[in-house]
């Protein structure tokens, strides 16, 4: 028996948790977000052509990562949906309890930065750069909408 899960708000429709899971609480701002990578073999991508490696290329990076973080945040909105549907009582998670995620995780940066030390990648210049990435984009307005999506109800 499961009473609980932490999951994104898609869940609630796509693991059909809403229609057995009467309640979802949230943390503000949000707890984790998703990060995805799509890899190949450099030998696989070495045997395509031109043509498809720059096709690939094409809608990869940026595009994609647009892509990706429009169909969550839509998946999200029609989770919600579907569980206010369901009769979903929504809870906000209290602030005492945010602030005890918040002690937990206060070490995770610092314990990051010694493992990424031990295989001599400087962790603390990376997250500066991942911190600076997401300000270039927070004010930018390129964001994906609905018309730009193939199929936006798939």
């Amino acid at each position: 028996m499961i009473d609980g899960a932490m999951l994104t708000l898609e869940g609630l429709k796509s693991f059909r948790l809403a229609e057995v899971l009467p309640y979802t609480v949230q943390m503000p701002g949000g707890f984790y977000r998703g990060s995805f990578s799509l890899v190949i073999n450099p030998d696989t991508w070495q045997s395509l052509s031109e043509q498809d490696r720059n096709a690939i290329m094409d809608v990869s990076g940026e595009k994609l990562s647009r892509l990706f973080g429009f169909m969550m945040d839509t998946v999200d909105v029609r989770g919600v949906e579907f569980a206010k549907e369901e009769g979903n009582t929504f809870i906000e998670l209290p602030s005492e309890e945010v602030e005890n995620f918040m002690q937990l995780a206060a070490n995770l940066p610092s314990d990051w930065f010694e493992v990424a030390a031990a295989k001599d990648v400087d962790g603390e210049a990376a997250r500066a750069f991942f911190l600076e990435q997401l300000q270039v984009v927070a004010g930018d307005d390129e964001g994906l909408s609905a018309d730009d999506v193939v199929d936006p109800d798939a």
